[in-house]
């Protein structure tokens, strides 16, 4: 799981917080998604609904989600570094580590 707002912020994504129905809005080259913590689900401006496989963590205020989540919201490729194929997200999963390619 990695923070959404980090992963948004790092790619040039806008992140709007709604405190009263614990809404988290991203928006970025006319896309916008919204992710309530307490659901399993990410709607997007263009009508898709994005079921996730598990609920959003909230740690520390921080809203963590699954690699592929994200990289479904943001149209990013995703993968792990032992595969030699380049992604957008790869996972090392030896040194449990996460690198996000920006283009």
């Amino acid at each position: 799981m990695l923070p959404m707002r980090f992963v948004a912020e790092s790619i040039g994504t806008k992140v709007e917080w709604d405190k009263a129905t614990r809404t988290a809005t991203f928006t970025k080259d006319g896309i916008v998604a919204k992710i309530q913590i307490d659901g399993n689900k990410i709607v997007l401006s263009n009508g898709e609904t994005i079921v996730m496989d598990s609920k959003p963590l909230n740690i520390n205020n921080r809203i963590l989600l699954p690699i592929t989540n994200i990289s479904r919201v943001f149209n990013m490729t995703n993968g792990n570094t032992t595969d030699g194929i380049a992604q957008d997200i790869e996972w090392n999963a030896v040194e449990r580590t996460v690198t996000i390619n920006v283009k």
